[in-house]
């Protein structure tokens, strides 16, 4: 057998072993679930909590602006199972067999934004490669 046969038959073993391992792996929408609500809970701690208490009056201190950040984290942190229930039923799933791309919209009542994101699941892991605020 040549060298170039050879190296085609790897190549081609590689690429089916490959698949079958992309096949197993490929995250299924409980796994989506946790994942998006680990995501959007860091994202609420780092971005609303942080902004709590900034429109207090002056001379409340900032003991209650440090009290209503750890009460907002403590809040997220609690219902952080229930965000990723909200963020499965307004999710819907392309599956391609090999991987899997999850597209969420939520949409909250006005005046807040709609958030779209886009994630591609493969390998058991998540990279969300689309995050848009509307």
């Amino acid at each position: 057998m040549k060298f170039s046969q050879i190296s085609g038959v790897v190549s081609g073993f590689g690429v089916v072993v490959l698949g079958a391992i992309a096949y197993l792996t490929n995250p299924p929408l409980s796994q989506y679930r946790n994942y998006a609500g680990e995501q959007i809970a860091i994202y609420l701690k780092d971005n609303v909590c942080q902004n709590s208490g900034e429109d207090l009056p002056l001379g409340l201190g900032n003991l209650q602006s440090d009290l209503l950040r750890n009460y907002c984290k403590t809040l997220v942190d609690a219902s952080q199972a229930q965000l990723g229930e909200i963020v499965s039923r307004q999710t819907s799933v392309n599956n391609y067999f090999f991987f899997s791309i999850y597209q969420t919209d939520i949409v909250l009542p006005e005046p807040f934004p709609r958030y779209s994101f886009e994630t591609v699941g493969i390998f058991q892991q998540f990279y969300t490669y689309r995050a848009e605020k509307s």
